[in-house]
């Protein structure tokens, strides 16, 4: 009996050290997501009940946090062509997406979060999706991964395909602004071809990443679950209000640039409780759960990505 609350509290110790290391600013969101996994797979969660709050609310909050740094005028600055551009991946990975699922018998929720990830920017697209879908942690924990492989996978090869094709620097940012998942691993593929590159990418990146907020609208529609008996109302369409709370934020810091450093600061928080918060996600997931998801998520990440990256290169190299 010791010995086994011994272990236990050793497992909660290494919980609660995953988490505050997840927090410091030298740890990428990769890398804590395999602490998390590494805790929830191969010790085994203590307490999964606390992953399974808290996460929600580190990631609600965080998303808020995120649009204190945005400036609404740099979306608008990137004019018809960038956001036509994003407008045609973004509704052609969903799309193809919703077919595959189908095609792999996929889980709808999980298929949903491979395939939102994929489209718009990665692991906070994935983040908004949880509570809207109510997805279980070991489907985020497989969507989450699948996003950050294939998001490697990019940054490293974008950049050789690029030079391939004699891009310019404008036209390659463009290209990983469309290609890549999330924008720490746009702006790392793009500073290989130069600042105005890294520009460009962050630019229609922003404006990609803007697109979240319809789609989370359409996604809570669409998930809606029916009513249940004969005469009974359908649960209403759940509002995305940390959706809402990241456009009033980026709105405040663009209404009123004073707050623009204010913002920043809350905007690099945001971004380290986020890490937390998908640190927290994998810890709760469990062997029996990814055992039974399988190798059909990866499959449809790697589909789409391909995709989109060829759809990307055909509409700025044409």
């Amino acid at each position: 009996m010791t010995s086994t609350r011994a272990a236990d509290r050793l497992r909660v110790l290494a919980l609660v050290a995953g988490a505050g290391l997840s927090a410091a600013p030298f740890v990428p969101a990769p890398l804590a997501l395999a602490l998390g996994a590494f805790v929830g797979l191969v010790l085994g969660n203590p307490r999964p009940e606390w992953s399974s709050r808290l996460a929600p609310i580190l990631l609600a909050g965080s998303l808020v946090g995120v649009g204190a740094g945005v400036d609404l005028r740099d979306i608008a600055s990137i004019g018809a062509r960038g956001a036509a551009l994003t407008l045609v991946t973004v509704a052609t990975c969903l799309a193809l997406g919703y077919a595959l699922a189908r095609v792999l018998r996929l889980e709808t929720k999980l298929a949903v979060l491979v395939a939102v990830g994929t489209a718009i920017c990665g692991g906070t697209a994935i983040a908004a999706m949880v509570p809207l879908v109510r997805a279980r942690r070991d489907q985020t924990t497989v969507a989450l991964g699948t996003v950050f492989v294939l998001n490697a996978v990019a940054m490293v090869v974008l950049p050789f395909i690029g030079r391939a094709l004699g891009l310019g620097a404008e036209s390659f940012g463009t290209l990983a602004a469309l290609a890549v998942h999330d924008t720490s691993a746009v702006v790392g593929a793009a500073s290989s071809f130069g600042e105005r590159a890294v520009e460009i990418a962050t630019t229609i990146k922003l404006a990609r990443a803007t697109l979240l907020v319809p789609v989370a609208f359409g996604v809570a529609a669409l998930m809606r679950e029916p009513a249940t008996a004969k005469g009974e109302r359908a649960p209403r369409i759940p509002v995305p209000w940390f959706v809402v709370g990241f456009l009033a934020a980026s709105a405040l810091v663009t209404i009123a640039p004073v707050l623009a450093p204010v913002g920043e600061v809350a905007a690099v928080i945001a971004r380290r409780t986020m890490v937390v918060a998908l640190y927290l996600v994998a810890a709760g997931a469990s062997r029996e759960a990814l055992r039974r998801t399988g190798v059909r998520p990866l499959v449809l990440g790697t589909v789409l990505w391909v995709v989109v990256a060829a759809v990307s290169i055909v509409l700025v190299t044409r």
